[in-house]
């Protein structure tokens, strides 16, 4: 996309990181598909690292990485 929005993201972890605990998002556009993901990953007890690899579209916030990919690969 040629222009995106920044999201500011908030990520709750376990001490050890092996759990998802919830996550805050917040940026000009609507994030609700985000929200939902990060609702599934709790219901499902998925980890950080299981979200470094989801793979969706989001086009008014994707570049090359998304922000959810960003914040499970950089933990």
């Amino acid at each position: 996309m040629p222009t995106y929005e920044d999201v500011m993201l908030k990520v709750v972890l376990t001490r050890t990181a092996e759990k998802f605990l919830g996550a805050q998002l917040n940026s000009k556009n609507g994030l609700t598909q985000s929200s939902t993901l990060y609702l599934y990953a709790f219901k499902n007890g998925m980890t950080i690292d299981d979200l470094a690899f989801v793979d969706f579209f989001q086009p008014h916030y994707n570049k090359p990485w998304n922000f959810i990919h960003v914040a499970g690969l950089n933990h």
